[in-house]
């Protein structure tokens, strides 16, 4: 069970098999996130688990995404009770040169589609 638990989490399959989406994951995380540390974090806790997640993208220096839309209508659900990226952190970082739709969701879910519909309407 913990071997399934483990390949799960880090994404593999088979014997020395990373995931394609694993590896497309590196591909956008990689440069968005950079400069990487070289060395892991002491410990067992949050930090270290995130770090070995991009343990790949170690020593590459790139340049952060600029986090803004090009979209003349953009549209964002906030998951106000989002028990892992709260919404507040959207509203802060994510902006648009054109008109920005917020919709709040009052789910207690990372991966509710509430208010998917309501962001479909605005833009369109």
């Amino acid at each position: 069970m913990v071997a399934e638990i483990s390949d799960s989490f880090w994404m593999r399959y088979g014997i020395s098999s990373i995931s394609p989406g694993y590896l497309a994951y590196l591909a956008e995380a990689c440069p968005a996130g950079g400069p990487w540390p070289q060395n892991l974090p002491e410990g067992q806790g949050h930090a270290f688990v995130l770090s070995s997640v991009h343990a790949p993208c170690y020593g590459t220096q790139s340049d952060p995404v600029d986090p803004v839309l090009g979209a003349e209508k953009a549209c964002a659900v906030l998951g106000d009770n989002d028990p892992i990226a709260a919404g507040r952190l959207a509203e802060e970082y994510l902006t648009t040169s054109g008109t920005m739709h917020w919709v709040h969701s009052t789910e207690v879910s990372h991966s509710s589609v509430e208010g998917t519909d309501e962001c479909l309407e605005l833009v369109l």
